[in-house]
């Protein structure tokens, strides 16, 4: 997170690199050990709807662009 932070200009300076540096993360486990699995499936999940948002968002562009279009040959 730190490192992510710092490749923004504001990063640097609205977020306390020592405060992110003793932040807990959670992640889900299975028996006392980080649960890749478990993981693989929210980021796959997570992934899929994120896809499915920006194709939403690119067919509402698509047909303002076409309804656009359509009255100026009107």
């Amino acid at each position: 997170m730190t490192k992510s932070f710092r490749s923004f200009a504001w990063g640097a300076s609205s977020f306390n690199v020592e405060v992110i540096k003793k932040q807990p993360v959670k992640v889900p486990t299975k028996n006392k050990k980080p649960d890749y699995s478990v993981m693989e499936s929210l980021i796959s999940a997570v992934q899929k709807l994120v896809i499915k948002d920006v194709v939403l968002y690119a067919d509402k562009k698509i047909a303002a662009t076409k309804n656009i279009v359509r009255e100026e040959y009107d």
